[in-house]
C-alpha cells in the first residue's frame, strides 16, 4: 500500500517506462547484492531461463509498468482495494475453471475482505485526490 501511495504521486510527473524501469533496476541491484552475501554457487547450465525471463518480464516489468500507468487514473486507495481482491478473483476462476471448493476457513477469509472493500468504499476514503 505504501508503494501504491508513492506511486501515485510520481506516476503524473514521470513516464510510466522510467518510474517502472528504476523501479525494477533498484530491486535488482538490491537483489544482486543480496547474492554477494550468499554462499550458495549457481549451476547456470541447470536454470530454468524460459521461466525466469517469463517471470521477469511479464509477470514483474509488465504488472510493474501497469501499476504506474493504471495509478495515473485511479487513486492508491482505490488500487490497494482491486488487489486485495486478488484471492476472491483466484478462488472464482478455481472453481469455475476447476470445480475447486473453499471450505469454511476460505469462506469467512472471503467474506472478511469484501467486507472491508465494502466499508473503504462507503466510508467515502477512496479518491484521496482528483484524476486527469
Amino acid at each position: 500500500a505504501v508503494d501504491f501511495i508513492r506511486l501515485e504521486k510520481y506516476s503524473t510527473l514521470f513516464p510510466p517506462e522510467k518510474l517502472a524501469g528504476t523501479q525494477l533496476a533498484v530491486v535488482a541491484a538490491l537483489s544482486g547484492i543480496w547474492m554477494l552475501f550468499e554462499r550458495q554457487t549457481v549451476d547456470f547450465s541447470a536454470v530454468p531461463w524460459p521461466a525466469i525471463l517469463y517471470t521477469g518480464f511479464v509477470t514483474t516489468a509488465l504488472t510493474s509498468w501497469l501499476d504506474v500507468v493504471i495509478l495515473r487514473y485511479i487513486s492508491a486507495v482505490e488500487a490497494t482495494i482491486f488487489f486485495s481482491l486478488e484471492p476472491i478473483w483466484a478462488s472464482l476462476f478455481s472453481f469455475f475453471l476447476f470445480q475447486e471448493v473453499l471450505g469454511p476457513k476460505g469462506l469467512i477469509g472471503g467474506a472478511m475482505i469484501i467486507a472491508s472493500c465494502i466499508g473503504l468504499q462507503l466510508s467515502g476514503q477512496s479518491s484521496s485526490q482528483p484524476k486527469p
